[in-house]
């Protein structure tokens, strides 16, 4: 019920285990006790921790799908989602990992609530404009249009 240590001794724990993608089973299971104490947090500390792992048993394909799964499954964590973003951003290295990044932003930036109570949300806005300049960046100017004007819609709304 109080997962907050876990993570602290987690990695010094498993150390024993000479076999890394025996590591990378321990981690995806202490993801599951971090999701099943609804605890967004510990699972981004815990997943970075795993991308890492996994980047190094050659298995970005893997880490990739990890980190976009929490990113979608978190979408409205706010003080998150950012550093997962930047994380999947550095991943994305190559064409075909840039389609796949273009392909995830179009799945994850409708799952952002446009609004924060009544208000515009900064965080949808600070995330459209991540998803736009992504949009731009690899030639999918119609999904950078479309979000262009949710955009400014929303910002209009701001500061009106």
């Amino acid at each position: 019920p109080f997962p907050d240590y876990t993570l602290r001794v987690f990695p010094e724990f498993i150390n024993f285990e000479p076999d890394l993608a025996e590591r990378a089973k321990y981690y995806y299971r202490l993801l599951d006790v971090y999701s099943s104490a609804n605890r967004p947090d510990l699972a981004f500390q815990g997943l970075y921790k795993l991308s890492d792992l996994l980047v190094e048993l050659d298995r970005k394909p893997e880490a990739l799908r990890a980190l976009s799964a929490a990113a979608r499954k978190y979408a409205n964590e706010g003080q998150y989602v950012p550093k997962m973003l930047g994380r999947i951003e550095s991943l994305c290295d190559t064409p075909e990992t840039q389609s796949a990044l273009v392909a995830f932003y179009a799945e994850f930036l409708p799952l952002i609530p446009e609004k924060r109570g009544s208000r515009p949300s900064k965080y949808c806005m600070d995330m459209y404009e991540r998803g736009i300049q992504i949009f731009l960046n690899n030639s999918a100017s119609s999904n950078a249009l479309f979000y262009q004007q949710k955009l400014a819609l929303l910002q209009a709304q701001s500061s009106g």
